[in-house]
């Protein structure tokens, strides 16, 4: 399905495919190898990674050995060698890696380090926030002892854009961004500017990222979206709700997925929950924004979505993955029911 909520094609010939992004998108076969395909349905990178992001400038990372990671071009050739432990898709000429001693570099297109970044954590499986990285440095370990992280925006040198003050952030669209403040216990979000100024007060459960002059926001479990005033545009009805994608968001009512445009009308239904899902790698084997910490189970549905989780935790590595999941626990509560997988996100 394209951005417009058209049929691209059919066939059950993949176990998941990704969003396209440049004329690609990631697929899977067997649900473990990747490669990726064209707007057609057809192969045109044959499946042979572990991972992968999403291409953009003409770069994807990957890797194939699900250790090492580095950058393949449209060929699928590697044109920086696997030699990152973590790495970020580029945005223009700079992206984010770490090597094995967990530092974060700024690298150039060739793999060249060109700065660092102060930080122990970078989100965001589609590289840069409009300008900025969403960064976190360690903060006091709450009352449990589980770690927390405050969380600001550097920019593409490597320089404080918004200094850390959130326990929980996403990624910039349109020039607004999802964030909590740090405090303790029930933080809620609301939208913050490029200033880090909130410009929605944050008052609901949680808020996902802002496109196409919406975010989607839950309050007690029911999910809507609201405009860059905080006005609700599309009810609180949902059990489910993504950022847009073009002119179309995936919503979950009555447990049918459906494909809504900006004004809530559904221009798509799935006859059954997975039926004809076509799932981006951040909503299947990657995540979308943020850590988070010290939110009571209370505050979010017991049954924790995919699509919530992924885009609380972020990019999904093994490393980060089991960091970001004690921090998720910590502010869920111990006995949230999450689906994850060792791949990824999905059932348990």
């Amino acid at each position: 399905m394209n951005q417009s909520g058209k049929i691209l094609f059919e066939g059950d010939s993949f176990h998941w495919v990704g969003h396209f992004r440049e004329g690609l998108a990631a697929a899977s076969p067997d649900g473990f190898k990747k490669g990726f395909i064209d707007t057609r349905g057809r192969l045109v990178i044959a499946p042979q990674f572990d991972w992968v992001s999403d291409f953009s400038g003409g770069l994807a990372a990957a890797s194939a050995d699900n250790f090492r990671r580095g950058y393949i071009d449209k060929k699928g050739k590697f044109v920086i060698e696997p030699r990152f432990m973590l790495a970020r898709p580029f945005n223009g000429d700079v992206a984010v890696a770490t090597e094995e001693d967990n530092h974060w570099r700024l690298i150039d297109r060739g793999g060249k380090q060109i700065g660092t970044l102060r930080s122990i954590e970078v989100i965001g499986e589609e590289g840069v926030s409009e300008g900025m990285w969403p960064v976190a440095v360690e903060g006091i370990p709450d009352s449990n002892g589980y770690p927390t992280y405050v969380w600001g925006f550097a920019d593409t040198k490597g320089n404080w854009a918004i200094k850390p003050q959130f326990s929980l952030v996403g990624l910039f669209r349109e020039g607004l961004a999802p964030a909590a403040p740090a405090a303790r216990g029930r933080a809620k979000m609301g939208l913050i500017d490029q200033t880090g100024r909130f410009v929605v007060a944050a008052r609901f459960d949680y808020a996902g990222e802002f496109r196409r002059g919406l975010a989607p926001v839950v309050i007690g479990g029911k999910w809507g979206y609201v405009d860059r005033t905080g006005k609700t545009v599309i009810p609180l009805q949902h059990e489910e709700a993504s950022s847009f994608h073009g002119e179309i968001a995936r919503v979950m009512r009555a447990g049918k997925m459906s494909y809504i445009d900006t004004t809530g009308r559904v221009v798509w239904t799935a006859g059954a929950q997975n039926a004809g899902v076509v799932l981006s790698p951040a909503e299947s084997s990657k995540g979308a924004a943020s850590s988070a910490q010290d939110r009571p189970a209370s505050r979010i549905p017991p049954k924790i979505s995919q699509q919530s989780v992924a885009e609380i935790l972020g990019e999904i590595d093994t490393a980060a993955r089991r960091r970001n999941l004690d921090v998720l626990y910590a502010r869920l509560g111990r006995n949230a029911r999450i689906d994850v997988t060792l791949e990824g996100f999905g059932p348990t």
